[in-house]
This record gives structure tokens, C-alpha cells and sequence, in this order.
């Protein structure tokens, strides 16, 4: 009776602890992504329905070498299927559901940037506090842009944006169309939309 008793005391322990674990870890987490999921799984041949997208700015000290080396080490981060860095200040991440804007901001630490406070979402009054010092000191207005998207210049090959009426379809077919010219077209597109940096797992 007592060995039953101590083995009940034993695993509502380890439940216990398993418990407390999850709450430090949820706790824990300050920043938080926003979901820009719909509408932007339009690279159907990597992803399923399970993948989520963010988009975030950055601030600090950015250029072309900062993204190449940023979205090596992001895409070291289990649960990101890719990453994208445009305008050497756009990300872009296709992720599971286990990656955490707090491990994404290590990996922007390392490269002396950050978060723009504006891109994510928190309540932190400390985060808030050093993202938006961070943004004062380096705006977005001077960081480095390619070519703003009002100048870009069209090749002739580009898709056409279909209306059939239905504007969601509309949208889906476009999206997909200029995806697959991308993919058939890189230096086309960034010659069109100036420097991109973009990283997938094999």
C-alpha cells in the first residue's frame, strides 16, 4: 500500500513539474510574431497547410553581408523552413509552430539589429522600451533600401494580374503566377527589386 501511495506522490510530482516547465516557458516568451499566414503561401511546392509566415522589419547597422550571414543562422533554427531577407531590412519566414520570436531575436542580436518595434507585437514594458530607443536611433527612413517598389520597371514577361471578378481567386492565381516567374526569373527579379537574400532547408 505504501510502495502504491509513494509511486502516485512520484508521478503527480513529475506532473507537477512538467506543469510549472510549461508556464515558465510561456512566461518566458515577451515578443511575440505576427501571423501573415493567409495569402502568403503562395511557394506551394515547399510548404503545406501545417507551415506558418511572418513578415518583420529590422533596425541597426544593415547591410548585404548582415543578411546573407542572418539568414544562414536563422535557418539554423529548428522549424524554419525558410528565410527571406529583402531590402537588406524585410524578413520574411516560412516556420512551424515551434519557433519563437525570442529565438529569431538572438540570432538578430548577434548581427547588432533587432526587431522593428512596429513589425511584432508585445506588452513587455522592457522590450518596448529598447526596441523603440533602437528605432529612434536607426529608422527605417535610413536604412539601406534597393529600389523602391514605385520605380520598379516591369520585364515584359511579368504575369498580368487577371480580374475575373473574383478577387480572393484573383489574388491566389497572381500570387502564384508571380511566384513560379521568380522562380524562373531570379536575377530578372532582382534586378527589378534590387538586392534579396533568400535561404531554404533541403
Amino acid at each position: 500500500m505504501m510502495k502504491t501511495l509513494g509511486s502516485i506522490l512520484i508521478i503527480f510530482i513529475f506532473l507537477l513539474s512538467l506543469t510549472n516547465l510549461s508556464a515558465q516557458s510561456s512566461v518566458s516568451q515577451k515578443i511575440f510574431f505576427k501571423d501573415y499566414t493567409k495569402g502568403n503561401t503562395d511557394i506551394s511546392e515547399i510548404y503545406d497547410n501545417s507551415v506558418l509566415v511572418t513578415f518583420f522589419q529590422l533596425v541597426g547597422s544593415i547591410d548585404t553581408l548582415n543578411s546573407e550571414i542572418l539568414t544562414a543562422e536563422v535557418l539554423k533554427l529548428k522549424g524554419v523552413i525558410a528565410f527571406k531577407v529583402f531590402y537588406n531590412r524585410i524578413c520574411k519566414i516560412w516556420m512551424d509552430s515551434t519557433v519563437t520570436a525570442e529565438s529569431v531575436r538572438e540570432k538578430l542580436l548577434q548581427q547588432n539589429i533587432d526587431f522593428d518595434i512596429k513589425t511584432i507585437e508585445t506588452s513587455d514594458a522592457q522590450v518596448i522600451s529598447e526596441l523603440s530607443e533602437k528605432k529612434l536611433i536607426t529608422p527605417a527612413s535610413t536604412l539601406p533600401v534597393a529600389i523602391p517598389s514605385n520605380e520598379w520597371i516591369y520585364p515584359d514577361n511579368f504575369p498580368d494580374y487577371i480580374d475575373t471578378g473574383n478577387p480572393q481567386l484573383d489574388t491566389e492565381n497572381f500570387a502564384k503566377a508571380k511566384q513560379e516567374w521568380i522562380n524562373n526569373n531570379p536575377e530578372a527579379y532582382k534586378k527589378m527589386t534590387g538586392v534579396e537574400h533568400i535561404g531554404k532547408r533541403n
